[in-house]
């Protein structure tokens, strides 16, 4: 009988022992986090890596292990480190990337005077349209406020809504992530009032942009932050010669446009909250 209960007993414990041994057996993958560090630079900025922190449900003492590019800021480029980690047990992080941009800078890859700060036409070219271009002229860059950047922008409410003509730009190399950004008051009017892109080498339009929400604060006078990437368009990359055109061919019913703020080099996506997202209207 005695033999009987210890065989017992022993069967007992040896099943409480697998239970336990079932119960703190590990499965679950530690955890990367990345926080901050540089994503988008120039060419001889500093680069600052992310912050690295792994967590686990059972080890508190993880470490982490990189690989892919070394970024070299000296260089321009597009860079990718992963990051992996494994805990104990032998379970595996699922891996983390981060990316970092890289961008040669060169003065041209901005058009001259595209805020219009020197108080004038400097750095556009007026052209005639049906012999015509009244419409632009360095009187009407002003300096009221309606919603510019910086201190004044072109107004052409100053002149009357039959007067026509054209404004190009300085060439412009296209760079860094690709976007651009403007802000246009005045008439909605894609047909004879707009912004457009051409191609240096050609003259083809790539882009054409009109004041799509000139209500937006309440009045065609105040001027609207636009963005959008060129990358996105069919044929167009990093390296292109483009130029800038502001057409004004309408003849009544806010016949005008207003300028700003023609930026034509950023290193990432312009703010959301000062300049929507607009469309290719070409």
């Amino acid at each position: 009988m005695k033999r009987k209960l210890l065989f017992v007993l022993t069967i007992c414990l040896i099943s409480l022992a697998a239970c336990t041994k079932n119960e703190v057996l590990d499965t679950t993958k530690p955890v990367i986090f990345l926080t901050g560090g540089t994503t988008h630079m120039l060419v001889g900025d500093m680069f600052v890596e992310p912050s690295v922190k792994v967590t686990d449900n059972v080890d508190t003492d993880i470490t982490y292990t990189k690989s892919g590019d070394t970024v070299d800021p000296s260089k321009a480029g597009t860079y990718t480190i992963y990051y992996d980690a494994t805990d104990k047990a032998g379970n595996k992080a699922d891996q983390k990337s981060f990316t970092v941009h890289v961008y040669a800078f060169s003065d041209n890859m901005n058009i001259v005077n595209g805020g219009f700060e020197t108080g004038d036409l400097t750095g556009w070219t007026i052209e005639e349209i049906n012999g015509s271009s009244d419409a632009f002229n360095d009187a009407f860059v002003i300096d009221t406020n309606n919603r510019k950047e910086g201190t004044y922008f072109f107004d052409g409410s100053k002149t009357d809504d039959n007067k026509v003509g054209a404004l190009r730009s300085s060439n412009f190399i296209l760079g860094g992530s690709g976007w651009i950004n403007f802000r246009l008051g005045g008439g909605n009017d894609i047909q004879t009032l707009y912004l457009a892109v051409y191609r240096a080498n050609d003259d083809t339009m790539v882009a054409k942009f009109a004041n799509r929400n000139p209500q937006k604060y309440g009045g065609n006078e105040f001027l609207v932050g636009y963005k959008f990437n060129l990358l996105t368009i069919d044929g167009v990359n990093l390296g292109d010669e483009f130029y800038i055109k502001i057409i004004d061919e309408k003849l009544e019913n806010w016949a005008i446009i207003k300028i700003d703020d023609v930026k034509t080099f950023n290193l990432t996506e312009p703010s959301g909250t000062t300049y929507e997202l607009t469309i290719n209207q070409k």
